[in-house]
């Protein structure tokens, strides 16, 4: 299931570059493939929407800190594989949304912007 930040980052993905991947698999070592939110192809970077109460962003203590490490993981993964990662918050692309301006996220898919994690 898509979340609604997701739809709305995957509908302007799909509007600025021709070839967007949906939940592109990631071969990692692992027993299963991770699976990324997006995949831009045209940039070759990664991109995922990061709900911030589940992945504890802003120092929300009431998620557990597993989802952090594993957010660090794949992060460390990434930049070990040289494969671009690009995290934006479920927050960033509803404000984005409200505004009817993404200049922020293209921004961040520039690699303007200082990501968390």
């Amino acid at each position: 299931m898509i979340s609604r930040p997701e739809l709305l980052l995957k509908e302007q993905l799909e509007k600025r570059f021709e070839d967007v991947l949906h939940q592109a698999p990631i071969d990692h070592g692992g027993k299963r493939p991770w699976l990324v939110d997006f995949y831009v192809k045209e940039i070759d970077t990664y991109v995922e929407v990061d709900g911030v109460f589940w992945h504890g962003i802003n120092n929300n203590k009431e998620r557990p800190s597993i989802v952090r490490k594993k957010d660090k993981v794949k992060n460390q993964w990434f930049a070990e594989n040289n494969h671009r990662l690009v995290r934006i918050t479920d927050k960033e692309v509803e404000a984005c949304d409200k505004s009817n301006d993404y200049e922020a996220i293209w921004n961040m898919l520039r690699g303007r912007e200082n990501r968390y994690i």
